[in-house]
């Protein structure tokens, strides 16, 4: 396991997530909160593990895709992560060892993708200027 705290370089992560054996996504007790590289992670073909707020949109997508292991929390269960935590991590080490790439379904964020943003907001923008 290594750790680095900072902030690293986009292609930079790029790299690391295609060298590594799995991926930890750690969130937030924000709501709102979506870790910024989840899609670079599930593209990176390899077993997630996240821990991510239950209203998150990574969460269902991660989910959905079937790219990992996703344990939920909120502000107010924090206390229960700990917990449920050593169930999901065996969850997880189960599915590291029957991982496919073939098994996850990218068709779950096509909807977020940088096309499908673009054009909701051409739609939205030439809906305003109609007006």
């Amino acid at each position: 396991v290594f750790e680095y705290p900072k902030r690293i370089p986009y292609f930079d992560v790029i790299i690391h997530l295609n060298e590594a054996d799995a991926i930890f996504i750690l969130g937030s007790t924000e709501p709102h909160y979506t870790p910024s590289k989840v899609y670079q992670a599930i593209l990176a073909e390899k077993p997630i593990l996240a821990v991510l707020h239950e209203a998150s949109t990574a969460a269902m997508i991660l989910k959905d895709s079937n790219a990992g292991v996703v344990i939920t929390m909120n502000a107010l269960n924090t206390a229960q992560l700990q917990q449920s935590f050593p169930t999901a991590f065996a969850a997880f080490s189960h599915f590291t060892r029957t991982y496919k790439k073939e098994q996850v379904n990218k068709e779950v964020f096509l909807d977020y993708s940088a096309f499908a943003v673009t054009k909701k907001l051409s739609q939205l923008l030439e809906k305003a200027c109609i007006k």
